[in-house]
């Protein structure tokens, strides 16, 4: 549910400590926000209005403001209706504000999702604030980097709404969305709360069942090598290894890619049948960094890796950015990222990242994926420490270590217990990450191979399980190494002849 309240033309004899300030010049003091579904507690000290309501976009509000209308605010407001503050703030200019409810474990909480402040009779003229489009990310001297000012609570059955607002009081937190997938709030704490110690207390809290950081991932270094021309010649000018694209029914089913989103590539037009931005929904998707762009080339098998052929076929792509210009994403974002691509009908889910940090969240996200028989595919990582990386280390998600274009290992592909299998891991790309066009290596290319290869399977075999399609994996890899599984091939490689008796018709 979707409702738009508009004001206008106000006038007001008295106001609440609220003064719209001209000609003076006092400096512009701090602004303090809180929003708690249709209420807010506000505090300005001569604050100009762009400043104050680009508070709200902290909260998740896409903003737009007339150009035009610029003055300074001193406001004071606590828990009263948002309505009612915005009329005393804006005095005699308009507004239109959108709701929608955060449907979660604990019903519907009313939530501002859109603000439009113009002069009046100026609605048309309005213009969107610059959104950040970078996490705010904390790196603590010792353990993981997280979001700052955010958690994420899972909360125990039986909680009421109003022990959660009594909680959520304590310490300053406003919900500013929800994951019905798994069940969690992403809660937005005062600027410059101290994150560990808030999470500490809330784990002895009864009615929070799970309670954690809204831990960042971030997005493998680049390996590249070779120049522009170079690779522009050996790929024939982007024409000579394109293979034609086909139906989805006939070349494969959706294959999610989630990175860091999709440039424009004219190439990639015929197979693209999905996008959004989970950072950032009200903008359009993009790829600030290539890496995301490079990943749908190789998981929709418009290029080929080294060393192997992506055959004949084209799978269809759903491409979702969650990683910001940094390289940056949140636990939140990829749960998000995980609902679009379940709710888009995705079979298998590339995911061309990693982190050493585990999340009870995100382990429940890959639960919910396993159970809805849709296949994950993750890379085992570019360092080889032998340490588990998330979510490839997952159960339920296939880790894919990387080999070189000779069918070796990869000198800087991770290994151990959880990879389950190697694949070609050098590709000659048109599309550079953080950097030109050029020979990219590493276990981000082996994993969107991967997802390529399994996208094909599903699509040529509808009725196949995500387990029945992964078992004749299995048993269709080249074995490598150690006799059965080890931990740098996992149950083995794949190449030409692996990819061959996968793809078979026959089904032997």
């Amino acid at each position: 549910m979707v409702c738009e309240v508009m004001r206008g033309n106000l006038a007001w004899a008295a106001v609440a400590w609220l003064a719209v300030a001209a000609g003076t010049v006092r400096a512009s003091g701090p602004v303090f926000l809180q929003l708690n579904g249709d209420r807010m507690t506000i505090h300005a000290e001569h604050a100009y209005l762009r400043d104050v309501l680009k508070e709200f976009t902290r909260f998740g509000v896409h903003v737009e403001l007339d150009p035009e209308l610029s003055f300074r605010v001193d406001a004071d407001f606590k828990d009263v209706r948002v309505e009612e503050a915005l009329d005393q703030i804006l005095a005699t200019n308009s507004y239109a504000l959108v709701w929608d409810v955060m449907k979660g474990p604990l019903g519907e909480i009313p939530r501002l999702i859109q603000m439009k402040v113009y002069r009046q009779g100026r609605q048309a003229a309005v213009v969107p604030l610059r959104e950040t489009e970078v996490l705010e990310v904390v790196r603590p001297e010792s353990g993981a980097p997280y979001v700052r000012d955010e958690i994420l609570i899972g909360l125990r059955p039986g909680t009421t709404i109003r022990q959660f607002e009594s909680l959520l009081k304590r310490i300053g937190g406003t919900p500013v969305d929800v994951s019905e997938l798994v069940g969690v709030y992403r809660v937005r704490l005062p600027p410059g709360s101290d994150v560990p110690r808030i999470v500490a207390e809330l784990r002895e809290e009864s009615i929070v069942a799970a309670v954690e950081p809204n831990w960042v991932v971030s997005l493998p270094e680049p390996e590249a090598a070779a120049d522009r021309r170079q690779v522009l010649d050996e790929i024939g000018g982007l024409t000579g290894r394109i293979p034609e694209p086909g139906e989805p029914g006939e070349s494969g089913v959706p294959v999610a890619v989630v990175d860091s989103g999709l440039g424009r590539l004219a190439m990639l037009n015929t197979v693209v049948v999905g996008g959004i931005n989970v950072l950032n929904p009200h903008l359009p998707i993009s790829d600030p960094v290539g890496h995301g762009t490079q990943m749908a080339l190789l998981a929709s098998g418009m290029i080929s890796p080294e060393g192997a052929s992506a055959g004949d076929g084209v799978v269809p792509v759903i491409a979702v950015q969650a990683f910001d210009a940094h390289g940056n994403t949140s636990n939140f974002a990829l749960i998000r990222a995980f609902e679009y691509a379940l709710r888009h009908g995705a079979r298998v889910i590339s995911m061309s990242w990693g982190t050493a940090t585990q999340s009870r969240f995100m382990r429940a996200a890959v639960d919910e994926a396993v159970a809805r028989d849709v296949i994950l595919v993750a890379a085992a990582g570019n360092e080889p420490t032998g340490k588990p990386v998330y979510p490839a280390a997952f159960p339920g998600v296939i880790g894919v270590a990387a080999l070189t274009e000779d069918g070796s290992v990869w000198k800087n592909s991770n290994f151990g217990r959880f990879v389950d299998v190697a694949a070609p891991g050098t590709a000659r790309l048109p599309v550079g990450y953080h950097g030109g066009p050029g020979r990219y290596a590493g276990t981000s290319v082996s994993c969107a191979v991967v997802a390529h290869v399994l996208a094909r399977y599903r699509g040529n075999n509808p009725a196949a399980s995500a387990a029945e399609t992964l078992s004749r994996f299995r048993r269709s890899l080249t074995d490598c190494g150690e006799v059965g599984w080890d931990p740098f091939f996992g149950a083995g490689r794949l190449d030409n002849a692996a990819l061959a008796r996968f793809l078979r018709a026959d089904g032997k």
